[in-house]
């Protein structure tokens, strides 16, 4: 993916839409290895199919979240 990406960053990732709006770059920050000098870099290309599939299954997992918990789990807020 080129430069010319309309982008949205976050603290944890960036999102990046292509220039001819076919694909979507989820690129992750840069994580150390002990193993490597080099930093090991992630980047997850979306097709319009994988990311309505990866949406539909994020929201079905939100709602399984937003529903009442076990009364002996405890949550903390972030």
């Amino acid at each position: 993916m080129s430069e010319d990406k309309a982008a949205v960053k976050g603290t944890a990732s960036m999102w990046a839409l292509s220039k001819d709006k076919r694909t979507v770059r989820l690129t992750v920050p840069p994580l150390a290895m002990e193993q490597s000098s080099a930093p090991f870099q992630l980047h997850v290309e979306f097709d319009r199919t994988s990311l309505e599939a990866t949406l539909t299954m994020l929201v079905q997992m939100h709602f399984e979240m937003m529903r009442k918990a076990p009364a002996d789990v405890q949550y903390t807020k972030h």
